[in-house]
């Protein structure tokens, strides 16, 4: 999702969110309604002891129920303001989504066949592309070389028009606390400067780092 504009999003897309979203404007309307009353201690015993928030706020996205139930009023009222924010960017999600899908039928209803069928079009070649840029970053769909590897002339084939160069050097006592990465460097800067590769993501995994490249102009793309 994040990878297709909302302009862009299927119908399909914009349906689903709207469900999603108004359960939560329910949700937190309800929540809202109990603490207005001072009842938190009356919160269905069905709700969900962790809640997703649509707006991820502070940086946290969710939170626990359990806090309105708590007789310490400060943690109430920060929990309450929690989502009396999230209820107000959920119905405003709503509100642009609802604008977004009256333009998108507003399109539909004005144009022939021939831009339905254009609009369709254009929905799966977004989708097509976001699938592909998630595959550039699915170790399982590109081939992995070892940076060792290469710089020792043991790599006589680079794959196009993606690869994952990967280089795990060992731990000394001069690196333990910051573990150096000169082998990938060096293979980097040949495929840049001698293969035209370019970076495009990086990955690290424990003592592992990954350097996600393209080649650039490659017919495969």
């Amino acid at each position: 999702m994040p990878l297709i504009a909302p302009a862009d999003y299927p119908e399909e897309i914009i349906n689903a969110k709207l469900k999603y979203l108004n359960r939560v404007k329910e949700r937190d309307t309800n929540l809202l309604e109990l603490l207005d009353r001072s009842r938190p201690d009356k919160i269905e015993h069905d709700t969900a002891e962790i809640i997703a928030l649509a707006g991820g706020f502070k940086g946290l996205a969710f939170i626990n129920t359990g806090d309105l139930k708590t007789k310490d009023k400060d943690r109430v009222t920060e929990v309450y303001e929690r989502i009396v924010a999230d209820l107000r960017d959920c119905t405003g999600q709503i509100g642009e989504l609802e604008v977004l899908k009256q333009n998108k039928n507003n399109n539909s209803s004005d144009g022939t066949n021939l831009v339905v069928s254009s609009n369709k079009e254009r929905e799966m070649e977004v989708i097509q592309q976001a699938r592909r840029k998630l595959e550039v970053l699915d170790p399982n769909n590109n081939k992995s070389i070892d940076a060792k590897e290469f710089l020792s002339g043991q790599i006589t084939y680079l794959p196009e028009p993606y690869l994952i160069v990967r280089d795990n050097p060992s731990a000394t006592f001069q690196n333990i606390m910051g573990i150096t990465f000169n082998n990938l460097a060096a293979v980097v800067n040949i495929l840049a400067i001698e293969h035209n590769y370019k970076i495009i993501s990086t990955a690290c995994d424990n003592h592992t780092m990954y350097v996600f490249m393209e080649k650039v102009g490659s017919l495969q793309q």
